[in-house]
């Protein structure tokens, strides 16, 4: 029991113990008994007591958090390398290549004769066979005027010229067309050519060697109101170095009529 409960309790004993006195001195109906005279007690008035004042709890104060300021780590210093030098590779001077190993000179070999090279020919090396159509001759009667063979270890063709007449002195002839045929698969033609504006001609057949001896060839003028009278024949060899070698047969024409 606190002390201020102490306290409550002897003020309501107090309290109670003067009530009663007070009840028992109230006069009751009897019968009169002359009594001694009684001094009255001296009554007591119930003074209130002042209510307990109930202690407040103080407010506690609420501690003020101060925010501590955080230090802003500050990063290390960073070492910066110094630059690298890069070295620059000096390229070596190269040796010059070994001279190669002298070579033994060939053995001697027999050397063949001279050969005496053909005369040149008057064929134009572009021109091919081809069935390309040609201008018509002029109209009238051909024939050979005179014929030769000639060598040539490239080719194998016909040459020649046309002229306007049978006399030595007469005009050449442009715009003759000549044509030429074998008598065997792979060489029939027809091969034809045409006389440029000097009357000349010339065309190539095959290469050396390409075209079998046992081919017979025919020359002969072509076009509208043409006649061709003994056109000639031959057949080419394989041998450039003979007397007789024929690889360009040279034809030289002549209009008759």
């Amino acid at each position: 029991m606190t002390v201020l409960h102490r306290k409550l309790f002897g003020i309501y004993t107090l309290l109670l113990i003067t009530t009663l006195a007070c009840v028992t001195n109230t006069p009751v109906a009897q019968r009169a008994t002359v009594r001694p005279t009684r001094t009255p007690l001296a009554t007591f008035t119930n003074t209130p007591l002042p209510p307990t004042a109930t202690p407040v709890p103080s407010a506690t104060p609420t501690p003020i958090v101060t925010e501590t300021p955080t230090d802003t780590p500050t990063p290390p210093p960073t070492d910066t390398p110094p630059p690298t030098e890069i070295p620059t590779d000096t390229p070596q001077p190269t040796s010059p290549p070994a001279a190669p190993p002298p070579t033994a000179p060939p053995p001697p070999t027999d050397t063949p004769e001279p050969t005496v090279a053909p005369a040149p020919v008057d064929v134009s090396p572009l021109a091919t066979p081809t069935n390309t159509a040609v201008p018509g001759s002029p109209p009238g009667v051909y024939q050979p005027r005179e014929t030769n063979s000639q060598a040539n270890c490239a080719h194998l063709g016909v040459t020649g010229y046309v002229k306007d007449g049978d006399d030595g002195n007469d005009p050449r002839l442009p715009g003759v067309t000549i044509q030429v045929t074998g008598d065997e698969d792979g060489f029939r033609g027809p091969f034809l050519t045409t006389t440029n504006d000097k009357g000349e001609y010339g065309m190539v057949i095959g290469e050396y060697g390409s075209i079998p001896d046992r081919v017979e060839f025919v020359a002969e003028i072509i076009g509208e109101g043409v006649k061709t009278k003994d056109r000639p024949k031959w057949s080419f060899n394989d041998n450039c170095n003979d007397d007789d070698a024929l690889q360009i047969m040279n034809i030289i024409w002549s209009k008759v009529e």
